[in-house]
């Protein structure tokens, strides 16, 4: 009979321990609110006004500096009298300085490009670029510079090309440039912004 009183009070005892009623069981980890992430090489969706304004002020940056043969936007020597640039339009994919001094030295960035069809391909992009270059420059802020949109050109195989240039008081050499261009060597059709003076 004390072996059975014995039994049940162990029995007892690890009931009671298993319920809560021995040691304190730690709370549990709290949880985190994990960060909502992009997928990468993907950039959060802006309004149009928010992205031509970046790309007006990169445009402006580069405008800017072409007194100076863009000195101050060179990066990494990309070889004889050329550099990488450091502005990158939004929409553009790279840009590199082409040439020491001015006038001579432009800044070239290309975007869009596409390996064999047609021109026409790009055209729904080159006339967006088109739009937001002219709304660029047609700001106040560049008085007295007086940027006019000459006539755009349309090529056999499908290049085009418009220029603006600035008319106001000591202007008339610095240019802006658009094109769809081929790359006959790689057969691939691209967008060029081009910024620099005439000669």
């Amino acid at each position: 009979m004390p072996a059975c009183r014995l039994q049940g009070a162990v029995l007892l005892a690890l009931v009671l321990a298993g319920c809560g009623g021995g040691a304190e069981l730690p709370p549990p980890a709290p949880v985190r609110q994990q960060a909502a992430l992009l997928p990468r090489g993907q950039e959060p969706v802006e309004d149009p006004a928010t992205r031509r304004d970046r790309f007006c002020r990169a445009l402006g940056r580069i405008i800017d500096a072409e007194p100076d043969g863009f000195a101050d936007l060179r990066a990494a020597r990309a070889g004889d009298g050329a550099w990488d640039g450091t502005v990158v339009p939004p929409g553009l994919d790279d840009c590199r300085i082409e040439g020491d001094y001015r006038p001579g030295a432009r800044y070239v960035c290309h975007g869009g490009a596409l390996a064999g069809g047609s021109a026409d391909l790009l055209g729904e992009s080159y006339d967006a670029f088109a739009t937001d270059i002219d709304g660029c420059l047609v700001q106040p802020i560049w008085y007295p510079r007086d940027w006019r949109r000459g006539q755009e050109f349309t090529f056999a195989g499908g290049e085009r090309q418009v220029l603006w240039r600035d008319q106001g008081p000591g202007g008339g050499t610095a240019n802006v440039a658009l094109n769809v261009e081929e790359d006959l060597t790689r057969k691939v059709w691209t967008l060029r912004l081009a910024v620099g003076t005439e000669r």
